[in-house]
């Protein structure tokens, strides 16, 4: 078992701890009721700068960077398409949307052409409470009921060194 950010990893996703989270996990929002693109047109979408940036800043092949790209392709769709008020990404899915969020013209474009709306980012400060295994477990239940499972570990709350070492 591993404690990530104070909240408690088994083998499955996240365990059901209910003690203090640690850390700033990021959290997204959006607007309701535009009219979005499907998740395959989504995930059509593709961006070698970004996926490039996401190599050079977690020091992996372009075929893990390109992974986790998809994979925040997913998690923004999710939260375009979501009834959960609040999503929160993995740990590595929220570098790769750093990364994205760089190109701040290309990742406007993106969010008006597939959402009709720019999805924020927005991290949970250090003075904000932090964040507990009940907080992800809505973000837990959209993913899995959205995609009937965990579609990669990259979904997995442990930290990005750890995630990249296994």
């Amino acid at each position: 078992m591993t404690v990530y950010r104070g909240i408690k990893i088994t083998n499955s996703w996240v365990a059901t701890s209910s003690g203090p989270g640690g850390g700033t996990p990021s959290r997204a929002s959006s607007l309701k009721g535009c009219k979005k693109a499907t998740l395959e047109e989504v995930l059509e979408y593709q961006n070698s700068n970004v996926v490039l940036r996401i190599q050079r800043e977690l020091g992996v092949e372009v075929s893990k960077a390109q992974e986790f790209f998809t994979d925040l392709k997913r998690f923004l769709w999710l939260v375009a398409n979501s009834s959960v008020e609040c999503l929160v990404p993995s740990p590595v899915v929220d570098e790769a949307w750093h990364s994205f969020v760089l190109f701040t013209q290309e990742y406007t474009d993106f969010c008006d052409r597939y959402f009709g709306r720019f999805i924020h980012h927005s991290p949970v400060h250090q003075g904000e409470a932090r964040m507990t295994a009940e907080d992800l477990q809505p973000t837990i239940d959209a993913v899995q009921a959205a995609f009937g499972g965990i579609p990669s570990t990259n979904w997995h709350y442990v930290p990005v060194k750890e995630l990249l070492a296994a």
